[in-house]
């Protein structure tokens, strides 16, 4: 919940997408529909980039109660 100082260079990032009822999206259409979302990471000034080699991205599709998108982003550190 705090904004790092400086952009996370290395990052996991979760996005969750929450849903009332199925079906679900296909996996394809659930990374194209969050999309944005990445990129206002990297501009919001959390993530340093989106490419492959800066995050490790996992996009998750759940039954909520509640329509919503749930974002986790932690910081990698080491090998």
């Amino acid at each position: 919940s705090e904004r790092p100082r400086q952009p996370l260079p290395h990052a996991s990032v979760v996005l969750t997408l929450a849903y009332l009822r199925k079906p679900f999206r296909d996996l394809d259409g659930a990374y194209a529909c969050l999309k944005f979302l990445v990129d206002a990471l990297v501009q919001g000034g959390i993530i340093e980039d989106d490419s492959p080699e800066y995050i490790a991205l996992e996009v998750r599709q759940v039954l909520g109660h509640a329509k919503q998108v749930l974002i986790d982003v932690v910081e990698v550190t080491g090998g």
